[in-house]
C-alpha cells in the first residue's frame, strides 16, 4: 500500500544542506534515500511517499545534518524524561451474550515498555 507522509514546516526551519527523513519500526528506523523527504515548491512542506504492509508503524521524522549526525529531537522535541502510565482492560462478550466481561487488566509504565 502506498502510504503518503507530509509535513508542515512553516514553523519549523530545516538547516542548510541537511536532509528530513521520515522513519520507523518498518525500517529498523535507519536513513536511506528511500525515506528521504522532498520539500514542496514553496518550502513549507516536506513530503513522500513509502510502500508499505497494512499494518501498525511506529515512526519519526528526523534531520541528517551534513556532518552525519542524526537529529531525532529537531522536529518534535525531546521528551525522554516524559512518563506516562497506561491500563489495558480486555472485556469479553458470548456468543449472544448480553453484557461484556472484563477477563484481563494490565498496567504499564512508560519507563519500563520498549517496542
Amino acid at each position: 500500500m502506498k502510504i503518503h507522509f507530509s509535513l508542515d514546516t512553516k514553523d519549523i526551519e530545516i538547516p542548510r544542506g541537511s536532509t528530513l527523513h521520515v522513519m520507523g519500526n518498518y525500517n529498523g528506523f535507519q536513513v536511506s534515500d528511500e525515506n528521504m523527504m522532498i520539500p514542496s515548491e514553496n518550502g513549507s512542506s516536506y513530503s513522500t511517499t513509502l510502500t508499505l504492509k497494512q499494518g501498525f508503524y511506529n515512526y519519526k521524522y528526523a534531520v541528517v545534518h551534513p556532518d552525519g549526525r542524526i537529529d531525532y529531537g529537531f522536529v518534535a522535541g525531546n521528551n525522554w524524561q516524559t512518563e506516562n502510565e497506561y491500563t489495558v482492560l480486555a472485556y469479553f462478550r458470548e456468543i449472544g451474550g448480553r453484557y461484556d466481561r472484563l477477563i484481563g487488566k494490565g498496567s504499564a509504565n512508560s519507563r519500563n515498555i520498549t517496542n
